[in-house]
């Protein structure tokens, strides 16, 4: 996992407790040009893609499978308050003077927190969120994160935040405020690549004669049962 020329962290089994998918997909190249193909078919009024005869929008459940499926049923608080500085002391180990170095006005500096705190387990957390979750149109990483690792670290679901966020990008991006994507890209190119190779192809004899799209509900049969998990 990158995070620039001189940027690297390594995932080891400890890492990973509450953000279990990641280190699998951490290779994964975004497409922007796929992302941004997709926006044609994005409805922002009723948030689902209209793709041929089919409506499809991520769900929770989803972005939560791609998060490893951990049993929790809490989800985190986007607009609970803590005190910045004194939780990255707690959670890193350093004074809170030297964990007020760790933020740039409302932003959190991730390269230096790749290169001090490399082997904390929270730290790890901010940098993937910042890279891979919650990414902000600005590029900056917002402080606010240190509030949504701390509720992950007390077992607190993230992935409502993450498709709300990602949903909002879309949003965004279909109205022209942005070029660049909010939320996940990273699991709506996952959702999106998984989901296309689903959709049934569009008969031959309505490509010229349709204009616009038909929409129909969209099932998927599966043979046994347990396909289903």
């Amino acid at each position: 996992m990158s995070f620039g020329p001189d940027l690297k962290l390594t995932f080891s089994r400890s890492h990973i407790i509450r953000l279990g998918f990641l280190p699998y997909v951490r290779d994964v190249i975004i497409r922007p040009e796929l992302l941004r193909a997709a926006i044609q078919f994005w409805d922002p009024k009723v948030h689902v893609f209209h793709f041929g005869f089919s409506e499809l929008c991520p769900s929770v459940e989803e972005f939560h499978a791609y998060l490893g499926g951990f049993d929790v049923e809490v989800p985190v608080n986007p607009f609970e308050k803590i005190e910045i500085a004194q939780t990255l002391s707690e959670k890193l180990g350093i004074s809170k003077n030297a964990s007020k170095s760790l933020t740039e006005g409302r932003a959190l500096n991730i390269p230096h927190l790749i290169n001090q705190f490399r082997g904390n387990r929270f730290a790890l957390c901010l940098c993937l969120l910042a890279t891979f979750l919650l990414l902000q149109p600005d590029g900056q990483a917002s402080s606010l994160l240190v509030s949504v690792a701390a509720q992950i670290d007390d077992h607190k679901d993230v992935s409502p935040m993450v498709l709300a966020e990602t949903l909002m990008g879309l949003d965004a991006m279909y109205d022209g405020q942005t070029n660049v994507f909010g939320g996940s890209p990273l699991f709506l190119q996952l959702w999106l690549c998984d989901k296309l190779n689903l959709l049934e192809p569009i008969p031959r004899n309505l490509v010229h004669e349709t204009w616009g799209f038909i929409r129909r509900d969209f099932v998927v049969v599966y043979e046994r049962e347990e396909l289903w998990v």
